[in-house]
């Protein structure tokens, strides 16, 4: 029985709707499809129908009727539903009206799963809007004074910058040491002793606060984003620690950070006044602006001091002025003129001037103009005049008021602080001007991520990285649930791969990113791979919204690479122009915040000085190391400042996005043994229910991934059409401890490890890896069927040994090393003879001038048993990636022969001539070779104080000679050929 249950869009009451009479809901479930690498899905059904009924006329508010303009029913709104089967709720979504028939007169619906349904939420939303209280209102818990002291602060995660610190953890914001391009005389931030960053006094070489933008834990951005849609989730990729330490920068499409007014103010002349009748020659003259209330006057923070006519600057940092003066000649004798300097004045520099003359012709002048200047907190401002000497003559006055001016006129005269340092920095506006989904789906590309909704909860989601979410699925068979009256199809995947793999950063303007772009011939840090594959199409690219993040030295005056500052590394996102450096728009950067480190000289932000900063760079760890993650998708672009001591490498790291979150899940597509099986099996409402996707699924013995559920037919009992890959990184090769010795007269079958000790409970995954039926009442294996007593009591299906209990075993022959390697076999029709062709990678890693012995990952030692022979070529590469001793990149390739004699348990390897290649000094690096008890073992030597990482390439042949102890003892014809039966049986003698 289905049952379709719908919650009113506007009280969430519940309604049962009608169906038709047979209804054909059809459900189609995936996460990740391998086709579609870079999205992730979401349950949906094939668009459905129903009925023109009394119950659903009234739920759809007669939708049909296009006169009805009073309906309660918005389609353009979801409307939350779930379906149930025998009373198992198989889906829980958004059903979305498509169309309306009305000569079939039905409503025709479709459900969109939760997941899907949060990118909707999101629609074409941008960040920022998740940072809103309400639609016109943006939090401000998260704003922060721009001071020195909060970037100084800042420096130290424990403390906390923000307005409403017990809104967000400790550390939420930040604003790192950079160099975004803004100081005034458009060049580079510098330092040394007395001077730029190490000089403690304000001017244009200083670095002030507002020449820093700020930044925000990743996390917390994400908690916003999903919060405002109403979803809840849970991560411990998101939880840990480590994705604790990335931030994101701000403010990268603006010059400066947006921030609040601050300092400004308007002071006037009051009317009466009346000082500078007969000034005197020669002198600087302050002018009285003496009222910030008259004639539409103000001071907003209390800055202007109307006693003695002067500005104090609040915060260090760039402040703009402008002044208006009217200045009038009185009494002046015919042709006699005035010339006057005017300036506006920090303590006693002139920072912006102008000049005039007064005449009897021209004897009233208004002047007025604007300046800007780096100034120090406290220092004063002023407005001057000065007549120059030897121009006034007997009787004459230059007054800027005097009698005949009316109280209106006053206002002619002002002067202002238009823009000031120490306003309070938005950080919603800081926010790039990208969309929530965008931002959104860069994650998850970049990260891997995988989505899924909990079918109790629509609004609860699990978030983790594909690799850990893998790892947490369980074992499942399905061999039970099998269609075998319909065809099981294996194809390779080459449908599914791209020719070119291309995962990367956005191109960005900075200095860096230009030079990078220009040098490689690609943005920083991207993974590229050409597919070998002469059938795939298409290329596999991520859209990113993040550009790579450098950190670089500060200079001295020289230029780069000289600095005074080895223990101080800042990033710089300005660009290089004809004069200078500039502030560049460009898009926003991720970056590790990796802990307090001492600059060791004293620093200064505003004329306040630190002794410690919060390294940030794009690695995880510092100094890195051989394991380091890090925010590039590859692992061989070497970054800026890489041989800095915080950096620590040449490049550090083999973290990179596609090594970490990307290889395993691409490598079931991309592999040569990769496969894809489709099959046809009856699944049951609660399979559709609590069906995983990362659950390790059992069929015949092999193992896979399940990419798709397609076409599930709610209430018909048919079987669905299933979707795998091939689980190449949890196959169950070499999982197996037993192997099939006796199938028993109650069912039953024996299985016996190899010290002799029996079972019929080798577990469900060996029992049905040799086409057995495992009965989980008895926890036996059974020949019989327990469901209906059918089986077969002969051999196992596929005889083997323990090592290889996959279907496609090799009965008595050698079976293959490596789960990801070649394995065939060649039968020879007259002797018997088989042989057994390997390619298989084995690696390994020494970290001194000892032996160790490299094997297959995942796979079982090189067998050659008493009755066969081993002949091959060993194609070594080595190369140095640390050590006190190691040069990274010292690399050594040559190739070896060997040949093994598993009766005499011999083995002999030579060194090729003529193929070793070399790059660096890596001195004496050998192979050697053994034999015990049947197991061909390689040996490498390193070499002292080097950490040296060895692959082999071991391409051979294993000759199984079925029929050498029968032609010792042959009984042979008089020209030399064995005497055989008409069987072909060779005969022997007694």
């Amino acid at each position: 029985m289905i049952r379709l249950v719908a919650l009113d869009q506007e009280n969430s009451t519940q309604s049962t709707l009608d169906l038709e009479g047979t209804p054909s809901i059809s459900l189609n479930l995936a996460v990740a499809k391998p086709g579609e690498t870079m999205q992730r899905h979401a349950p949906y059904s094939q668009t459905f129908r129903l009925p023109f009924t009394d119950r659903n006329n009234v739920f759809f508010s007669h939708f049909y009727e296009v006169t009805l303009t009073d309906g309660d029913f918005d389609p353009t709104q979801k409307t939350e539903v779930l379906i149930f089967e025998d009373g198992v709720q198989v889906i829980r979504g958004a059903m979305q009206l498509r169309a309306v028939r009305l000569m079939a007169q039905v409503y025709e619906v479709n459900v969109l799963g939760d997941v899907a349904d949060l990118y909707a939420e999101m629609g074409s939303k941008l960040l920022r809007s998740a940072f809103k209280s309400s639609p016109s209102t943006y939090i401000t818990s998260y704003n922060y004074v721009q001071s020195a002291a909060n970037v100084i602060d800042s420096q130290d995660l424990t403390n906390n910058i923000c307005q409403n610190p017990a809104a967000m953890d400790s550390g939420t914001v930040i604003v790192p040491l950079a160099d975004h391009g803004l100081r005034s005389d458009q060049q580079p931030l510098v330092a040394q002793s007395g001077y730029g960053l190490m000089g403690s006094a304000v001017g244009a070489t200083a670095l002030t606060a507002p020449m820093l933008k700020p930044a925000i834990r990743l996390r917390e951005v994400i908690d916003r984003v999903l919060r405002s849609n109403g979803f809840f989730y849970s991560s411990d990729f998101f939880s840990s620690a480590y994705f604790d330490t990335i931030y994101m920068t701000l403010g990268d499409h603006v010059d400066r950070v947006p921030t609040s007014p601050a300092g400004q103010c308007k002071a006037v002349i009051q009317s009466g006044s009346n000082p500078y009748t007969n000034a005197i020659e020669g002198q600087w003259t302050k002018v009285p602006f003496n009222s910030v209330t008259l004639y539409g006057g103000f001071d907003n923070d209390g800055l202007f001091n109307t006693v003695t006519d002067e500005y104090q600057c609040g915060e260090a940092g760039t402040h703009s002025f402008s002044a208006k003066v009217r200045f009038r000649l009185l009494f002046a004798g015919a042709g006699e003129s005035v010339d006057l300097i005017a300036r506006i004045t920090r303590g006693n520099i002139s920072i912006g001037s102008t000049t005039l003359t007064l005449t009897t012709a021209e004897n009233d002048i208004t002047v007025d103009w604007s300046t800007s200047a780096v100034c120090a907190s406290g220092e004063s401002i002023t407005v001057e005049f000065r007549i120059q000497p030897g121009q006034l003559q007997s009787g004459t006055e230059v007054n800027i008021l005097g009698s005949g001016i009316t109280a209106e006129e006053f206002a002619y005269s002002q002067f202002l602080c238009t823009s000031a340092p120490g306003g309070i920095v938005n950080i919603p506006q800081a926010l790039p001007r990208i969309k929530q989904k965008e931002f959104f789906a860069d994650l998850a590309q970049r990260f891997n991520l995988v989505i899924e909704a909990d079918p109790d909860n629509p609004k609860q989601l699990y978030i983790e990285p594909y690799a850990a979410w893998i790892a947490d699925g369980l074992d499942a068979y399905w061999t039970d649930k099998l269609d075998l009256d319909k065809e099981r199809t294996l194809k390779p995947t080459s449908s599914i791969k791209s020719s070119l793999i291309n995962l990367s950063d956005k191109e960005s303007g900075d200095v860096g990113n230009v030079e990078r772009l220009a040098s490689l011939g690609r943005v920083f840090g991207a993974y590229t791979q050409e597919i070998d594959d002469e059938f795939a199409t298409g290329e596999l690219k991520n859209a990113p919204v993040f550009a790579p993040f450098f950190v670089y030295p500060v200079p001295t005056l020289q230029g780069d690479p000289i600095t005074e500052l080895p223990n101080v590394l800042i990033h710089r996102s300005y660009e290089i122009d004809g004069v200078g450096v500039r502030p560049k728009a460009q898009p926003p950067k991720l970056f590790h915040a990796t802990g307090l480190q001492d600059t060791q000289a004293t620093l200064y932000v505003s004329g306040s000085s630190l002794t410690q900063y919060q390294l940030c760079s794009p690695y995880e760890d510092s100094p890195a190391n051989s394991e380091s993650r890090h925010l590039f998708w590859n692992n061989n672009d070497r970054t800026f400042s890489a041989n800095n001591p915080l950096i620590a490498g040449n490049p550090p790291g083999l973290g990179g996005y596609h090594r970490t979150y990307w290889s395993s899940y691409l490598a079931d597509i991309y592999d040569r043994d990769a496969r894809i099986f489709e099959a046809y099996l009856y699944l049951t409402p609660s399979d559709i229910r609590n069906v995983r996707f990362n659950d390790r699924f059992h069929i015949l013995g092999a193992t896979y991934k399940l990419t798709e559920i397609s076409n599930y037919q709610i209430g018909t009992g048919e079987p669905t059409l299933c979707k795998f890959l091939r689980d190449l990184s949890r196959s169950s090769f070499g999982a197996c401890s037993a192997i099939p010795t006796q199938s028993n007269a109650n069912g039953t079958v024996t299985f016996t490890d190899a010290d002799g000790t029996t079972t019929n409970n080798p577990g469900l995954e060996c029992c049905e890896a040799f086409g057995y039926f495992y009965d989980e009442e008895t926890n036996t294996c059974r020949w019989q069927n327990p469901d209906n007593d059918d089986g077969d009591a002969g051999p196992a299906d596929t005889p083997s040994d323990a090592q290889d209990p996959e279907p496609y075993l090799n009965g008595d022959n050698p079976g293959p090393v490596s789960p990801t390697g070649t394995n065939t076999n060649t039968t020879d029709p007259d002797s018997g003879t088989v042989s057994v062709y390997d390619e298989v990678i084995l690696t390994g890693e020494t970290t001194d001038d000892g032996q160790v012995t490299p094997y297959a990952p995942n796979g079982v030692p090189i067998q050659v048993a008493d009755n066969t022979v081993a002949v091959g070529v060993v194609r070594i590469t080595s190369v140095t990636v640390g050590g006190s001793s190691g040069v990274p990149y010292t690399t050594k390739f040559e190739t070896w022969r060997f040949l093994a004699n598993g009766n005499a348990e011999t083995v002999t390897v030579t060194e090729t001539n003529g193929t070793e290649l070399d790059y660096g000094s890596p001195g004496l690096r050998r192979l050697t070779a053994s034999m015990a008890d049947g197991i061909l073992s390689f040996q490498v030597a390193g070499e002292a104080d080097e950490i040296i990482n060895w692959t082999l390439s071991v391409e051979m042949v294993r000759i199984y000679a079925t029929n050498i102890n029968a032609t010792a003892d042959a009984i042979l014809t008089e020209a030399g050929a064995n005497l055989t039966t008409e069987g072909g049986n060779i005969l022997t003698q007694e």
